[in-house]
């Protein structure tokens, strides 16, 4: 277990980041920073690592884990975004925002649960999109044990993770301190799965606008 100390920097040295990559390349979990919290990752694409992240947590493996990209571009790997939900996911990210989308098979079936559709979201925080860039899609989890306490610090993380994460990176205090909010969309309709960050008042006043304008 490591903990790179970044707090204050916004950023990882290239050593740090290469240091990462070897992790994640290898199979390894990484606790990293986000503006809502501390986020527990590794590769999206691998079910040794999904089924890694749930035994870390103590999750139960009926209840799905999400998915961290950097850009639109990525997110078509793993999954299938309409026209409005690419139109959602432009107003609201990078940011506290989760999207259920259909799954691609380029994502083994235990991260979704054996679902059909997978979270993803594009986090607004500088050295998680530093990694996943680099990287590509990882796992988007919160860094704490199945109900455990929201992990707003890494010494949060810490306490409940310990061993089972290869490398910590502290990038301070999480900004918002709460989960982000989860929205489905599907057949031209959004739906709240879970309220967090962003007030659903204000997501649904972008859906009426791009209904109005004829963009939805």
């Amino acid at each position: 277990m490591k903990l790179i100390d970044a707090k204050g920097r916004g950023s990882l040295t290239e050593a740090e980041l290469l240091e990462i990559m070897e992790v994640l390349s290898s199979g390894g979990l990484v606790v990293y920073p986000t503006e809502t919290l501390y986020g527990l990752g590794g590769d999206a694409t691998s079910e040794m690592v999904a089924f890694k992240t749930f035994r870390a947590k103590k999750r139960p493996f009926d209840l799905p884990l999400s998915v961290a990209v950097s850009d639109m571009s990525m997110l078509r790997t793993v999954a299938l975004a309409d026209k409005l939900a690419e139109r959602i996911i432009d107003a609201f990210t990078p940011g506290p925002l989760s999207v259920l989308l259909p799954k691609k098979s380029s994502l083994p079936a235990v991260i979704a649960s054996s679902g059909e559709t997978i979270a993803v979201r594009l986090p607004k925080h500088p050295i998680a999109m530093q990694i996943i860039g680099r990287f590509g899609p990882i796992i988007s989890t919160s860094a704490n044990t199945h109900g455990g306490q929201q992990p707003t610090s890494i010494e949060i993380a810490m306490e409940q993770l310990g061993d089972s994460v290869d490398i910590y990176v502290d990038g301070g205090q999480a900004p918002i301190g709460k989960p982000s909010t989860i929205v489905e969309i599907s057949h031209g309709k959004v739906n709240v799965v879970r309220y967090g960050a962003i007030p659903v008042e204000k997501i649904m006043e972008v859906v009426d606008d791009l209904t109005r304008s004829g963009d939805a």
